[in-house]
This record gives C-alpha cells, structure tokens and sequence, in this order.
C-alpha cells in the first residue's frame, strides 16, 4: 500500500508544523498537521543542500543546530520527539522507510 508518491507536495510551510526527521539514517521534512513526511528520505549531505535550498533565509548555523537536536531526539521539533510523531502517523515505520526512503 503506497502512500508516498500523491501525498508530496514539497511544500514548506511553517516551522511550528513542519520540522526534520531522521529515520534509519535518512533525514526527511515531517508535517504535523499531515502527520506524515512531506519529502523523501535523503542522505545528510543531500538533505541539507535540500534545505537551504528550500528555506534561503535559514543559515548553515542554524540548520546545524536544528540537525543536533535531530541526532539526539530524532526531531526538530522542540516538544514531540521522533517515537511521538510515529505514533501519530497512520503509516508505519518500516511503511515510511520503504515508500520514502
């Protein structure tokens, strides 16, 4: 059951609803209010070029340290960590890892 190919929109919206995840190594945006990733899953170094790319008015800084705080909760996101938005996400997580990464 393949979910990933019409629910990306590779929007970026606000960062209050849209934050990084990394899951099995792979760094992805997340949406809160779609409860799901709105990317795919990319390698770190992709990834970043993906998001400055995206967001040009965030720094290198400032992307390293929302990245930092993705390496030691598996989110951006300052209050949910990555085992809480799973839990909300109607896919599972080897389903989030084979349609998107």
């Amino acid at each position: 059951m393949s979910h990933a190919k019409k629910t990306r929109d590779y929007r970026i919206s606000n960062e209050k609803t849209e934050g990084i995840v990394k899951i099995d190594g792979f760094y992805l945006m997340w949406s809160k209010e779609k409860n799901m990733p709105v990317t795919d899953g990319m390698p770190l170094e992709k990834f970043k070029e993906y998001y400055l790319k995206s967001h040009p008015k965030t720094s290198e800084s400032s992307l390293d340290f929302k990245l930092n705080r993705v390496e030691k909760t598996g989110s951006s996101f300052i209050s949910d960590n990555l085992k809480i938005l799973l839990f909300s996400c109607p896919l599972t997580k080897e389903e989030i890892i084979e349609d998107y990464c």
